[in-house]
This record gives C-alpha cells, structure tokens and sequence, in this order.
C-alpha cells in the first residue's frame, strides 16, 4: 500500500513540476541555512565540555565597582587558590596560574634551530594537572612542575620543537622579559580543539615569582587566574557561598565580589575575552539561533502555502478516485505522503546546499565549520522538524478535499471542480496570515540591515579626535635596545618617510594600563577610573591629539619631574573646566609625588563606540612611575611613527631597513593603528553582514513563495482575464487585478513589521554611547524594498497571464 502511494506521489509531483520546485527549493534554502547556522551555535554551546571533569571544574571572576563603573575580569588575588582548598570543603583542589595570553618567542630548543617558532606560555602552581587532568604522555604531570624550572608541555608542540614524542630532560628557553630557561618534565595531552584555554607549555608557577620577587603574594593585586575543582556530589553553587565567606573581612566591602564561573559557561559569558569571528558572544549565539529558528519557519510556510495550492487543484482528481471506491483514509495518507516526500527531497537538497556553502560561510563569518560536526541528535532533530513540516502542509487539503463529494464535481466538471478548489481556497485565510508573517520577518531583517549600515556608516565618519591613518607602532622588541628608546626614536626621524615620532608606553586603542584611585587631593571619597598613558614630549604631534587648554609637556627638568596632561573627561569627572584644571596638583600615579595638570588635550577615542570616552592621564616615563620600562630612567617599549601621507608600503620598508641596522635578527613587528581601530568596530561588521545574509535569505524564500502563489492564482483566473481582454481591459490593468492582493498582503506586513522594527532597533542603538539617529527612511526604504519584490515575483506571472491570448483561454472552456 505505501509502494502504491509512494509511486503515485511521484507522479503527482513530476505533474505539477513548477509549484512543487517553489515549494521545495524554499524548503531546501531555509534547511541549508538552519543547518549552517547550527553548525556555528553547537560549536559554541560545545566549548570546554570535553575537558577533563568540566563538569566540576570553573575559574574564578573579579566583580569590582569604583568611580561609578562596573568593572568584571578573570583576575583573583594570588592566596585565593590556596585559602579556597584549607577552608572549603565543596573543593577539592585549586590552582593558581599566571599569563597565556599572548604567544613567546622560543629562543632555544635543547640546542636545535627552532626559526620563528612561538608558543602560548602559562605559568602555574603544581595542582594545575589536579583540576584539569590532562592525560599525561610522558613522564610525571603530578610532579613535573614542583621545581621552579620545571615544565610540561603538550605532545604537538613536542614534535614541533624537538621532533620527538617524549622530550623529557630536555631545555626550553623562552623569551620571558628576561630569558626563561625551563626543563621539560613532562608531556601532556592537547587540549580539546574548542577550548578556551589552549596552552602549548606550562612553566612552573615557582619559577615565574622567583623572577618577579616584588609581586604581590597575597590578598591585594588582582592578577593571577583561579582555577577550582569542585567535590564530586557537592552542589554546583557550593563554591561560590564558598567565595562569599573565605576572602579575609579586610578585603571585602560591598564594591567588591568574586564570582565563581563554571568552566562550561565561561565561554559565552561577560568574562570571556574571545575574539574569532563571532566566537565567544552569547549574544551573537542567541541571535542565529532565534534567526535559524525563523528561517526554516519561513521556509516551513512557504512550503505549506504551496502545497496547499497544490492541492486545490485536485478536486476532480479526488472526484474520480472517490468515484472508482478510494475511501477517505486512502486519499488522506495519499496526500501525507505526497507532502512528507517532497519536504523529504528538499531537505536532502538543502544539505547539500549546505554543503556547497559551507566555505562561503566560513569565509564571510570567520567561521571553521564542517558538516562532519553534525552528530545523531542533531540530524534526527532536522528530520523530526522536515517530517512534520510535511504533514502540516498535506494535512489541511488532505482533510478538507477528501470529503467533497464526488459524483456532485463530476456532474459539474471542470467548473465545478474549479468551483470545489477555490472554495477551499476561500477557506484559508491562513494562507494570508502566513504571506503577511513571511515578509513582516524579511521586512523586519531589511531594517536590521539598514540600520546596521547606517551605524557603521557613523562609525567610520566619526572623528576620534586622533589621526589614526598612517600611524605605524613599533615595539622595541631587542633587550639592548629597550633601555634606549630614544635611539630608535632618532633614528627613525631621520628617515625621510617619517614625519614624526613618540616614545610611548601605549597607544589608542591599546590602552591596557589604568588606575582607580581619588586622583583630587581637594575632594577625598571622589573615586575615578582612568587610563595611564606614558608618552614623551612629541607624543601629542605624532598622534594628532589637540590640545584645548595649557599646553602639552616639554622635556624639562621641571615638567619630567611633575607635569601631566589630562583628557577632557578626566577634568570633567572631577568637575572642572579645562582651562580650570591648568595647575591643578592630582594623584595619577606618575611618581612618588603629587603630579601638575600643564594641559587638557580634547577627548580622544580608545575603545569602540559603545563605551563613552573615559578619562585619561598622560605623563612622560618617570624612574618612579607605574609604567617604567627599565626601571631607573625614561623608556620606553614602543615607538608610535607618523608616516607622510600616501607613503605607508614606503615608510614601512624604511623601517625595517633602520630597525635592521640597530637590532639586527631581533623581530620586527610594526602595526598600523588603523586596523586597531576598525577591529573595535569588527562586531558591528560582522552583525552587518549577518543581517545581509538572513535579510537575503529571508527575501529569497518569500520571493519564491509568491512566484507560485501568483502563478496559481493566475492560472485559476484564466477565463477571468480572457474576458477582461476581450471587454477591453489593458495588459496594466490586468497586471493589476491579479498583483494588488498580495501586494496589500505585503503592505500590512510592513505597517505590523514597522513597530516592532522601531523598538528593536532602538534598543540595540541605546548598546553604544554615540551612535546615528534612527531615521525614518530606513523603514521607509525596508517597505519599499518589500512592495519592489513582491511587484517583480508576482507581476512576472501577472504579465505573463495577461499576454496570452483571450481567444484560447476563453475557448479552453
């Protein structure tokens, strides 16, 4: 029996080719786009879980409020690893670790030529492997790191540097601020690729404060990383009642609170500093699902529509088969499979679009998705939603034409069975409802889109109140050379690409250094967080900054010892006017002594537009300064160069070539600033491009959906327009007649989709501190792009009906 439906299926689908392509292709696009954007949210929702005991492990987070700000980092004092195991019971082991941010220069591999090589460096204590068991290798992870120069490492970077599986014993020196020669004890398992914290050397945790002494060991300087392994059967929220009572009562106040974050959340959460693509955003997370949930409704609407159109067509055909004895239940299965075959077909196709679009989309999302991630669950998910897609859409017709009654279409014929089809038709105001639903969402991205655009538009005209463009830094990368700042300086000013150059600690955006404290002597309880900035006297000329008020520091005994500039916001926090912060006497940080405001510059930016400029001090290096490079006189790591205009490949090579004759091999690592400042508006790129992608998405499956409603309808009313023509009526007129019903659909779409476009909008402007205003033309144009397609996909069909000639569609009757 289901031989025999299946077969006639087939033939039902081969003989109404077109309306049943519409409906599939549209089903198959939203599948392929639900399964790429799956692939990118398990991915996500898929880090950290296979580490060892992810499920009992978590890190620890610093929730801090000064100055009016909240500020929230991965960053714990160093006794809290070890207070944590003495007096919690729900833990069982805890780890203190320093670093792995950045990749180190290996200088020396046991005597072997390494190149260029570099490696991800974490410093930790000896119970790191007892919260993370990372399968050993080779030798003793329990022991490997309980000697200051001791060292695991992973088996990849094994093979890598010594090309050899088990290196133990041999040296490893790695370029630490001062050279770091460790032993490697042991070698370890990779870490799972989707991990957010990837390691190819871990040092000893004993080693690292034997080289910086003056650190501080106990409860103040938030800057180690906490890692805790939780009791088997203990509560998940055990640690953190732990965390609220362990810090001593002299640490805590109500400003200030430590946050356990389970290893397993840590990759979507505020905490995370992810930065690949899309990667590590909840919000971006949250935002493909719910669009690859509306995709493949769409998608499912579409189809549903279509086949539904179909199946008026079929009255005389349920006419004859009731006639010849089919009884209902057969013409209902009849019509469900038919349906579920058809959805079954477009899903196959729509993976291997998916499949086609795959590099697409890892290019245009920064994505490395394979259709190989795709597991069991997930499959039978696409084909449990695809299943019953296909019988919602079989199952109204299958319900309502099963019951006419044949000899009465068959007495009728054609008309009545015409007749029969449009009364069913008539009955489906949901089919309206779903047309109106279709191109509100696409109504709703096409707005996205636009606002989107026009975001990104500001972003890129909006002054920084710094000159970015040509601006190349160059880090002092040579030990020798770093006490000498000023003879890189010199030597690159004497290049004739040069138009000038700074000794800088820091320069916009990269603006890591900060401070809280009560800088205004005269109003003690006045807290600010602000920015340290350690610049030399030409750092404002190579910059670009303009100063409003005083002026910039000289190099004078006077102002190295005490002067300091200071931005606009930092004068307005502490409620002065630039020409009235000139002389005053604040706290920065700058030296042992009370620094003197000589100049206010204007506000610059140095961070993306969602956050307000904050407040910033400038100083030049001080022996007894924060920022000190060398630690007894003026230096400096980096030197922020001022190319001329339209020389940058130029200037560049002539950096090199000078940095060449003073440092010799030592790595030459310039940067533009530029592309510093356009990865602060990356998210907005990328969000940009996602709303274009779903937007087009969206367009394309409505579009198909009206070419086959249209075509349908047209071809329903084909004596109709006949009879127009003959009576006279033009070809616009009849293009008319058979657009303005779905272009009234579209229309209220717009007006239902408008509201909700507005308030969405809105809210995710109010995300930044400076951004355009929303603009009425964005929905205006949203509509109008709306109308402009429904106009193309049905008046094709409309023209189309409108050129044949009325004498053989009257005749056909």
């Amino acid at each position: 029996m289901w031989t025999h439906h299946l077969r006639l299926a087939l033939r039902a689908l081969a003989r109404d080719k077109t309306s049943a392509a519409l409906g599939g292709l549209s089903l198959a696009v939203a599948v392929a786009a639900c399964v790429l954007i799956s692939l990118f949210v398990r991915e996500e929702l898929s880090y950290d879980r296979a580490l060892p005991n992810a499920d009992r492990v978590s890190t620890v987070a610093t929730e801090d409020h000064f100055g009016g700000e909240r500020h929230a980092f991965t960053a714990t004092p160093y006794l809290l690893a070890s207070t944590l195991v003495a007096e919690a019971p729900a833990v069982e082991a805890a780890s203190v670790t320093y670093g792995g941010w950045n990749m180190t220069p290996v200088l020396d591999a046991g005597g072997a030529e390494v190149g260029d090589e570099e490696v991800r460096l974490l410093f930790a204590d000896s119970l790191y492997f007892d919260v993370l068991a990372y399968p050993a290798v080779a030798g003793d992870v329990g022991t490997a790191l309980d000697t200051p120069d001791g060292a695991v490492i992973t088996a990849s970077t094994a093979q890598r540097l010594f090309r050899t599986a088990a290196p133990l014993g041999r040296t490893l020196t790695l370029a630490t601020g001062d050279t770091n020669t460790v032993t490697v004890r042991a070698v370890v398992a990779d870490p799972p690729e989707l991990s957010s914290f990837p390691f190819d050397v871990i040092a000893s945790f004993a080693g690292w404060r034997a080289q910086n002494p003056d650190v501080s060991p106990g409860w103040s300087g938030a800057m180690y990383q906490t890692y805790v392994l939780r009791r088997a059967g203990t509560e998940p929220d055990a640690v953190q009642r732990a965390l609220d009572v362990v810090v001593p009562e002299v640490e805590r106040s109500e400003d200030k609170a430590l946050i356990n974050v389970p290893l397993r959340e840590y990759r979507l959460s505020e905490f995370s500093d992810a930065q690949d693509g899309f990667g590590g955003s909840l919000v971006f997370v949250r935002l493909f699902a719910a669009v690859a949930g509306l995709i493949l409704l769409l998608g499912a609407i579409n189809y549903v529509n279509l086949a539904t159109a179909r199946g008026a067509r079929r009255a005389k055909e349920i006419g004859v088969r009731k006639a010849l004895g089919a009884g209902r239940g057969g013409l209902v299965r009849q019509f469900l499979v038919e349906s579920v075959v058809l959805s079954a077909l477009a899903a196959l196709v729509g993976l291997a679009l998916a499949a086609l679009a795959l590099p697409l989309f890892n290019g245009t999302f920064g994505t490395d998705l394979a259709l190989a991630d795709l597991d069991g669950p997930f499959l039978l998910g696409l084909g449990g939603a695809v299943l019953a897609v296909g019988v919602l859409a079989g199952l109204y017709p299958a319900l309502y034409l099963s019951r006419f009654d044949a000899a009465r279409v068959l007495r009728g014929g054609a008309a009545a069975s015409r007749t029969a089809g449009e009364a069913f038709l008539s009955r489906t105001w949901l089919r309206r409802g779903l047309v109106v639903f279709q191109f509100a969402a696409a109504v709703l991205l096409l707005v996205g889109t636009g606002a989107v655009a026009r975001q990104l538009d500001y972003i890129r005209s909006k002054p920084l109140g710094l000159d970015p463009d040509g601006l190349v830094v160059v880090p002092i990368t040579d030990r020798a050379l770093a006490q000498q700042s000023d003879v890189v300086k010199a030597a690159f000013l004497r290049l004739p690409e040069v138009v000038a150059a700074a000794g800088a600690s820091v320069v916009p955006p990269k603006l890591y250094s900060g401070m809280a404290n009560e800088p205004d002597p005269e109003q003690p309880g006045l807290g600010l967080n602000y920015r340290l900035v350690d610049g030399d006297a030409d750092y404002a000329d190579a910059l670009g900054l303009g100063v409003v008020a005083g002026r910039w520091f000289q190099d004078t005994a006077d102002d190295d010892a005490r002067a300091v500039v200071v931005n606009e916001s930092f004068a307005d926090a502490l409620g002065w006017t630039p020409d009235g912060a000139l002389g005053r006497e604040v706290e920065t940080g700058f030296g042992d002594t009370p620094n003197v405001v000589v100049g206010v510059v204007a506000d610059f930016h140095f961070a993306s537009l969602r956050e307000p400029v904050g407040a910033v001090a400038i100083g030049p290096d001080r022996p007894d300064g924060i920022e000190n490079g060398s630690g007894d006189a003026a230096s400096y790591p980096w030197i922020a160069v001022r190319l001329a205009p339209g020389r940058d490949a130029e200037g560049v090579a002539a950096l090199r070539a000078a940095w060449a004759g003073l440092a010799g091999d030592a790595p030459f690592e310039p940067w533009f600033v530029a592309d510093d400042f356009a990865e602060l508006s990356a998210s907005e790129e990328r969000l940009a491009r996602t709303f274009a992608f779903f937007a087009g998405i969206a367009v394309l499956i409505a579009a198909l959906g009206l070419v086959g409603l249209a075509a349908y309808s047209a071809e329903r009313r084909t004596k109709e327009v006949g009879i127009r023509k003959v009576l006279g009526a033009s070809v616009g007129g009849v293009v008319a007649l058979l657009s303005r019903e779905y272009l009234a659909l579209v229309a209220v779409a717009a007006v239902l989709a408008a509201p909700v476009a507005v308030v969405l909008v809105r809210r995710w402007l109010e995300g930044f501190a400076y951004h355009a205003p929303f603009s009425p033309l964005v929905l205006v144009g949203a509509a109008l792009a709306a109308l402009a397609l429904a106009l193309l996909s049905v008046g094709t069909q409309a023209l189309r009906a409108a050129r044949r000639d009325p004498v053989r569609a009257l005749r056909s009757e």
